[in-house]
């Protein structure tokens, strides 16, 4: 399925903050859902700090939900843990390469990242979770997730 929306780009529909650094806002309608509910679904502990976000949500036969938002450096390893998220590794692309361009994220021109792909885990009722981490920035980082069930 993840083939097929980054092929032809997501056409569900979600929310945004207003952009920054010219990432498109996502479209509003029937799939509409918030930063608090993406972050539900992709079983993400988001730190208090965290500002910025840019959700799409796509529910059809399966969910995907795109996140984006921005969290200070300090609050990196908070986040990482209260997710349950394994370490990240320097240089991965986790995220299937075109997913989250129609948004503006571009993933593949980001100069300094790190990544984690955290498979569905069925006991406990966790989607898939692709995560990049934008660290070219001293203070801030910018974080991106693809969460998806099939």
């Amino acid at each position: 399925m993840l083939a097929l929306v980054a092929a032809l780009g997501p056409t569900g529909c979600g929310t945004s903050d207003p952009p920054a650094r010219a990432l498109a806002p996502s479209a509003t309608g029937p799939n509409k859902v918030d930063a608090r509910e993406a972050a539900r679904f992709a079983k993400l502990t988001l730190p208090a700090d965290a500002h910025d976000f840019q959700v799409y949500n796509q529910d059809r036969l399966d969910r995907l939900v795109l996140l984006r938002f921005r969290i200070d450096r300090s609050a990196r390893q908070r986040f990482l843990q209260g997710s349950g998220l394994p370490k990240p590794k320097p240089g991965l692309s986790a995220i299937q390469p075109g997913l989250g361009d129609n948004l503006g994220w571009h993933l593949d021109e980001l100069p300094h990242f790190e990544g984690v792909r955290d498979p569905i885990d069925p006991e406990q009722k966790t989607p898939e979770r692709q995560v990049v981490i934008d660290t070219s920035d001293p203070s801030t980082l910018t974080v991106y997730v693809a969460a998806f069930n099939t």
